[in-house]
């Protein structure tokens, strides 16, 4: 199974930008509050709770990709605390994050001898499909696109990331 990240700042039109960044800002802001949480009580155990609540007060959030994104938050911090061990100057993760990757994991599902792909997103030949927010990308301009390597029998996770274009 792959994981595949793929930076799609200049393969996407800019009404697609404003959409795509309008969401990973909500994401960016979901992990904001779980650093800040974390930051005033390292308890793991509340991120679930938060980025839920969260994603239930913004409707559009796909639930799996606020977990993700509560979970990203997660090993930063533990990172940070095993830094700390070897070097003392480490400093806590910064939470200025404006935009946030976006990252699709692939839930392979069989209903009916037929394979489905869970997760907020579908794959159709050189496209994926979001369920959150409704919007389709084309990645068939892509140069490292493969249909044989990136299909709904190989592929595991998607972490789609891009840079803030000055529109």
């Amino acid at each position: 199974m792959l994981a595949k990240k793929i930076n799609i700042t200049n393969i996407i039109s800019q009404n697609d930008f404003k959409t795509i960044k309008s969401y990973s800002a909500l994401l960016s802001d979901a992990y904001n509050l779980c650093l800040d949480e974390l930051r005033k009580n390292p308890d793991f155990k509340q991120i679930h709770q938060i980025t839920k609540s969260f994603q239930n007060q913004n409707k559009i959030l796909n639930s799996k990709h606020a977990q993700n994104v509560g979970r990203e938050c997660i090993n930063a911090v533990k990172g940070y605390f095993a830094l700390k061990k070897k070097d003392k100057k480490a400093k806590f993760p910064k939470n200025h994050r404006t935009l946030s990757p976006i990252t699709l994991d692939a839930n392979i599902q069989k209903r009916n001898d037929k394979i489905y792909l869970g997760g907020g997103f579908k794959l159709d030949n050189s496209k994926i499909i979001f369920n959150y927010p409704k919007f389709n990308l084309d990645l068939s301009n892509c140069s490292f696109f493969n249909p044989d390597e990136i299909n709904i029998n190989t592929i595991k996770q998607i972490v789609l990331k891009f840079e803030d274009k000055k529109l």
